[in-house]
């Protein structure tokens, strides 16, 4: 259309109509001190850490954040630590940078459409 946008955490902010402040953790890795709590409050004491054995109320809010917040890179099953701790602070009731997680995927899923080109 010839418009030009600029689209940065403040205009997400306004768009969602939320506030721009609470947790925002990228990039974690397996040896980081929130894997398990993470795992104890997904899968509390099931077989596995896999997504059928999360529990069913769990596995709706997975769904969701998936499906509107944060794009998912692999199969089907993956999801990454970066999904989990959000589902975690969701779950546990912690104020979560909503606004700052979506731009930091936005601009994930460009680079990753640009780099395949």
């Amino acid at each position: 259309m010839g418009i030009k946008v600029t689209i940065n955490e403040e205009v997400i902010t306004r768009a969602a109509r939320c506030s721009n402040t609470g947790k925002f953790h990228k990039g974690v890795k397996k040896n980081n001190s929130w894997v398990e709590k993470i795992n104890d409050t997904l899968h509390k004491g099931r077989p596995t850490n896999k997504t059928c054995d999360m529990l069913n109320e769990h596995r709706v809010l997975q769904n969701l954040i998936f499906d509107c917040f944060m794009p998912r890179d692999g199969g089907s099953d993956y999801k990454s630590l970066d999904h989990n701790l959000f589902l975690y602070f969701f779950i546990q009731h912690q104020k979560v940078n909503l606004p700052e997680y979506m731009f930091h995927y936005m601009s994930w899923a460009l680079k990753e459409s640009i780099d395949n080109k």
